[in-house]
């Protein structure tokens, strides 16, 4: 299904799918201004405010702690979750689009590395580089 088909669509409410609890959550994020950019957030995965507090909820719990490498989007939501693992010293593996060799990225922080040096890697344009 393209973006395009996905905004065009209206899900049936009488069928429960996957589709139709995207539509909601999309509609409830906008309706309720809880969506930072890019909006509209329909077709994506949204920058929703919060995101980090949701990151360092996830950061708790025990399989996070166990976890030693975690895969984790490049989408702009996500970026404090990929600072979070490498922060924990985790490494983390990043699917990034255009990669000519390999399906993902793969990131091991140092354990000398500075707070500022692991935000900058966890930025999409830092992986990337």
């Amino acid at each position: 299904m393209t973006s395009n088909e996905i905004l065009s669509c209206t899900p049936n409410e009488d069928v429960v799918t996957k589709s139709m609890y995207r539509f909601k959550v999309w509609n409830l994020l906008e309706n309720k201004d809880l969506v930072r950019f890019p909006r509209p957030c329909k077709g994506r995965i949204p920058n929703f405010v919060d995101c980090v507090v949701a990151a360092e909820k996830l950061s708790a719990l025990d399989i996070f702690k166990k976890a030693e490498i975690i895969k984790v989007n490049i989408d702009k939501p996500q970026e404090s979750v990929r600072f979070t693992v490498l922060e924990e010293g985790k490494t983390l593996l990043v699917p990034m689009p255009g990669l000519t060799d390999g399906l993902v990225m793969k990131v091991t922080p140092p354990g000398d590395a500075s707070r500022p040096l692991l935000r900058m890697a966890c930025k999409r344009r830092g992986a990337s580089d």
